[in-house]
């Protein structure tokens, strides 16, 4: 009955959408024009009621709503604007559109190639356009493209969305690993990259998904298909720094292989958060890939705590090593193995300040690290297409994250060992019918389990227990997830634009938590829980024309043990303005709940020399959680100006909170629920502007802003962390001068305010920097940075000048690099960091690695 009732009320709107199709050519040589503007307005008001732009065989098509009187101008440089008056739907429309003598003079002698060409979903780029040849891997062509954003590990955003995929030769060869292939892949092996917005494995999926996969397909040229090739490099220097490479590449029709190892101590970093997110959280996309929907609870799995590394050190050691195999003995059947090492042997130093809120004193100290880190990635995945438009996907993975660390901080030190194993199995099957009808079945099944041993000593008398004259304790902690999540959706086509469709699922999370003996709390015991979730989900989405939308509900039955059990209404819904597809208004609206991992459990548990956290056993550990976005993305071709902003607000509803209860320099950390909702807001901007002299101009600022609550003593504190972060640059691409310029400035704002004691911590950096290079291309490249670095928090600040080299010299096979980072400080290198947790601020000034410089060749073969 209900899908009748849709039925009766979606067809009356399916029918008053009116096409509009045709062909733009001009009319002097009958030949078509791409990238022409197309616009329809309403007579005799004028409304604007669509937009298309012809593609490369000047076709356009465009949807309207409204009836009546349409004027169509189209417009394109080089030619005189058309005007066409219809009065009914046209879907083999001809416009013809005659050359503007003027305007071809100014093309001729001021035209500019286009940077990139659309055509539907997909975005061809013309990369030569961007680059100056300069570029050694694929990472540093795609940082300079429209709308591309590249961090320093390797990860790419495109139109302000993640990149799920780099494809090869339009095949999955990487994986999940995309920093695999953006930093090893060599720039002279690229021939083409594309852009595809709504990317899939299976084919028959694509017109039922009507969330975008992003995916960027690199097309290697001729000279290195079908070859063994690959590269090793060897360069060494000043204060014994060193790295080593060696990367070797077969791109075969049927099989792909790739081994990249590198050993180096000049200081990059080995994981981040963003790493450890997507290794662990793609359950959440797993199904979404195969059509299905989204997984409802965020099942709360903390991260590795040192995931949250940074590069904040004085000595870094890091070796890696991948290999990936792809074999496709058939178009009906895929293949995908890899492996992924990385170990990391780092040192710090910091000399920390810090302003307690309790006790209105301030402490100065100097705290030393040494520790070392493995990571181990093994995965495989089958893909299989069968008859009659169905496929079989399957992925399974392992992943082992061992590490040790050493912390001194006067008289205290502690000792942490963590093993972290988690296991990850995944099975989908989707059918189509016809293509009107899309089934899809999805089972993942996760598996984390994470084991944790510290030991803390002290000169005198630790300071948990003073009175007892205790001067070392040791703690055993392990903590497992099972996550088990079983989903069904099946979709049905109600016309070329409309979808309807229903889903169900079933969620199971099983945690337990054990803290062994210790002289601080003396009773082991494991404590369990287990959540338990059915939904059932409707939704209509119109994923064609200028106005698209998605909008549904998801019934869900939530179980959690010790609770009482609740029936929830969860809807979800997006709005979409496309006015091509690449120029689009999104706002988007999506409920779920986020779960506390081990609140569940009793116990006291160590964390370093002098903080304890204290588990009472919280019953509801679910959250809910809203998120709001907004997002533009706005691409001119001929202009060569491209604009990405994505903006939003999410809210958790009364989440816990640790209150930090002092007894003397102890901390005991307790749990309590907050009183209002935990808040982040955040704004991403991305703009590029070509201009007709050779002259390129980035902005890139990320804004965000954190409204949270803490306590102390008990007592709820309203707090607020702000962020700033941009950078902006302006560089200069003459083709014929071997000399061009680059120069800029980052910036970055924090701002901590705590509002139980009113206190501020401020901390601002900025680095203006002027980078000349000289480049010939295919022969010598020398870069030559000049930087002025200045960090202040407070009365504490630094400036000082800093200077890079990076040159290269080919010839033939061989180049000869040199590399040098902080040339003007080659024995001492500090910047400032500043941090506002638990009971105090604190500003750190941190030791990093101090300048050098290496010299070494590279061989191609």
């Amino acid at each position: 009955m209900l899908f009748l009732w849709l039925l009766n009320v979606v067809v009356p709107y399916i029918a008053e959408c009116r096409p509009v199709k045709g062909i733009v050519k001009d009319a002097s040589t009958d030949s078509n024009i791409s990238f022409a503007n197309v616009m329809a307005y309403a007579l005799p008001d004028s409304t604007l009621l669509g937009f298309a732009v012809t593609d490369d065989e000047g076709l356009f098509s465009l949807t309207t709503s409204e009836e009546g009187r349409l004027l169509l101008k189209v417009s394109c440089l080089g030619y005189k604007t058309a005007e066409v008056e219809l009065s009914s739907a046209h879907d083999s429309l001809c416009i013809s559109m005659q050359p503007d003598a003027v305007l071809l003079k100014n093309v001729v002698v001021k035209g500019r190639m286009p940077g990139f060409k659309v055509r539907g979903d997909t975005i061809d780029y013309n990369y030569q356009k961007y680059t100056d040849g300069s570029e050694k891997v694929l990472k540093d062509i795609l940082m300079k493209l429209p709308g591309m954003d590249v961090n320093d590990k390797g990860q790419v955003t495109a139109n302000g969305e993640a990149v799920k995929k780099i494809l090869i030769n339009g095949q999955d060869f990487f994986g999940d690993h995309n920093e695999q292939v953006t930093n090893n892949l060599p720039s002279d092996y690229v021939d083409k990259i594309q852009l595809r917005k709504n990317y899939s494995e299976y084919s028959f999926v694509e017109g039922f998904k009507t969330r975008k996969t992003t995916a960027l397909n690199v097309t290697i040229d001729s000279l290195h298909s079908g070859n063994v090739t690959g590269n090793a490099e060897v360069l060494g220097g000043y204060r014994d720094k060193y790295r080593g490479a060696m990367n070797l590449f077969s791109f075969g029709e049927k099989v792909m292989w790739g081994i990249n190892t590198k050993l180096f101590n000049t200081g990059e970093e080995m994981m981040t958060l963003v790493d450890y997110v997507k290794l662990m959280g793609s359950i959440k996309d797993y199904a979404k890939a195969v059509g299905g929907s989204d997984k409802i609870i965020d099942n709360g799995h903390s991260p590795v705590s040192y995931i949250d590394n940074n590069i904040n050190t004085y000595q870094r050691t890091n070796g890696m090593a991948s290999a990936n195999i792809a074999w496709n003995p058939s178009n009906r059947f895929k293949i995908n193995a890899y492996y992924l090492f990385n170990h990391e042997q780092s040192k710090g130093q910091y000399d920390i300040t810090r302003s307690y809120w309790t006790r209105n004193t301030i402490e100065t100290m100097s705290q030393s690290t040494d520790a070392k880190r493995n990571f181990h990635h093994v995965g495989v995945s089958t893909k299989s297409v069968m008859a009659s438009n169905a496929a079989l996907d399957w992925k399974f993975t392992v992943t082992a994250m061992p590490q040790t660390s050493q912390n001194w901080l006067g008289v205290y030190s502690w000792d942490e060992k963590t093993d972290v194993w988690n296991f990850s199995h995944n099975l989908a099957f989707v059918k189509n019918w016809n293509n009107r009808n899309l089934l899809s079945v999805s089972s993942q099944l996760v598996y984390n389990n994470i084991h944790r041993t510290i030991d803390v000593e002290s000169a005198d008398s630790l300071l948990y227990v003073p009175e007892l004259q205790i001067h070392s304790v040791s703690q055993r902690q392990r903590i497992t997830l099972l996550d088990h999540h079983l989903a069904a959706s099946w979709t049905h086509r109600l016309s070329k634009a409309w979808l309807f469709k229903m889903n169900t699922a079933w969620n199971a999370i099983h945690s337990t938590m054990l803290v062994t003996p210790s002289s601080i709390q003396p009773i082991a015991k494991k404590d369990k829980e287990t959540t338990r979730l059915y939904s059932y989900g409707l939704s209509i989405q119109k994923n064609k024309g200028l106005l698209r939308f998605d909008a549904g509900f998801d019934l869900a039955y939530l179980n959690q043990g010790c609770t009482d059990d609740k029936v929830v209404v969860l809807p979800n819904a997006s709005i979409e303005l496309a006015f091509s597809s690449i120029n689009s208004l999104m706002l988007s609206y999506t409920t779920g709940y986020k779960r506390d991992d081990s609140y569940f459990a009793r116990g006291t548990v160590i964390n370093d020399y002098r903080q304890l956290t204290v588990y009472d056993g919280k019953e509801n550990l679910m959250h809910k959680h809203h998120n709001l976005t907004l997002s533009s993305h706005y691409f001119n071709v001929l202009s060569d100006f491209s604009w990405i902003m994505d903006a939003g607000c999410s809210f958790t509803e009364n989440p816990y909170i640790f209150s930090n209860d002092g007894f003397g320099n102890t901390i005991y950390a307790s749990l309590i629920q907050t009183n209002r909702d935990q808040v982040l807001q955040h704004i991403y901007i991305n703009v590029k502007k070509g201009f007709r002299f050779p002259i390129t101009l980035s902005l890139k600022s990320t804004m965000s802003n954190s409204l949270y609550q803490s306590a102390y003593f008990q007592r709820i504190s309203n707090n607020r962390h702000s962020e700033v972060d941009s950078e902006v640059s302006i560089t200069s691409k003459f083709k014929r001068a071997l000399l061009n310029m680059e120069v800029g400035c980052r910036f970055s704002f924090q701002q901590s305010k705590i509002g139980l004691t009113s206190s501020v911590l401020n901390f601002r950096s900025y680095e203006t920097y002027v980078r000349p290079f000289l480049v010939k291309k295919g022969k010598w490249d020398v870069s030559l940075p000049i930087i002025y670095i200045h960090d202040q928090s407070g009365a504490q600040h630094f400036s000082y000048f800093d200077c890079a080299i990076l040159a290269s010299y080919t010839k033939g096979r061989w180049t000869f690099f040199a590399d040098g980072k902080n040339l003007l400080h080659t024995k001492c290198f500090e910047r400032i960091t500043v941090d506002a947790e638990h009971d105090y601020m604190e500003t750190v000034v941190d030791k990093r690695l101090p300048g050098y410089i290496v010299v070494g060749l590279k061989k191609m073969f």
